[in-house]
């Protein structure tokens, strides 16, 4: 089934991303969506398959430098040489590989891009029919945010836009299909996710500006 994506609002922006053909990009998402849950699993921390999940749960993977700025984050936390330790070395990689690619993606337009670094990759899981209520980010924990989403399916309520009058909208998320939200999108209108009749599998990139 395909979902048609909606027109991007100020602030936001989506997409969907192939796991079809040979790129090193579509190879990075396909050993992501193969090894990354049973891998979680394994660390049990997942427990979507088993009955034994809350209904959401996050782990943050933090680039070095950046600790100081996700204090206080809710999730479990793992420098660089932790999740190398708990995922191995191929996750890392993927994940960073599509890092660049997901920015590429989300900035195609913007004069900036080249001011953002990856600050961290936040991994959530989401059991079925659960529900991550609206909210606003913190701003120290990205200035762009842009999530993926792995397995599973979704839906993505962007709340009202007091600044450009938008009306909430809803946008539906499965395998590939991603979002982005910046400036506008992360200071002025909320979102919020709800997963469908199955787990939903997420990769959150936070990328923030560089330091003069």
């Amino acid at each position: 089934m395909r979902w048609a994506r909606p027109r991007p609002r100020q602030g936001h922006s989506a997409g969907v991303l192939s796991v079809k053909g040979t790129s090193r990009t579509a190879g990075a998402l396909q050993f992501i969506k193969a090894n990354l849950e049973p891998t979680l699993e394994q660390q049990g921390l997942l427990g979507l398959r088993t009955g034994h999940s809350r209904e959401v749960r996050d782990v943050l993977l933090l680039r070095d430098g950046f600790e100081e700025r996700f204090h206080g984050f809710q999730a479990h936390q793992w420098s660089q040489a932790q999740a190398l330790e708990q995922l191995g070395p191929e996750l890392p990689k993927a994940f960073k590989r599509l890092a660049v690619a997901m920015l590429l993606c989300a900035t195609a337009c913007e004069k900036h891009a080249s001011s953002l670094v990856l600050a961290a990759v936040q991994i959530t899981s989401m059991s079925a029919r659960s529900v991550r209520g609206a909210h606003f980010d913190n701003p120290r924990h990205g200035d762009l945010v842009l999530s993926l989403t792995i397995t599973g399916t979704g839906t993505v309520t962007l709340g009202r836009c007091s600044s450009t009058r938008q009306r909430q909208s809803t946008t539906r998320e499965q395998s590939g299909t991603w979002y982005a939200l910046s400036g506008t999108g992360l200071s002025d209108y909320t979102h919020a996710v709800r997963t469908c009749d199955e787990p939903r599998l997420s990769v959150t990139y936070r990328y923030v500006k560089r330091r003069p």
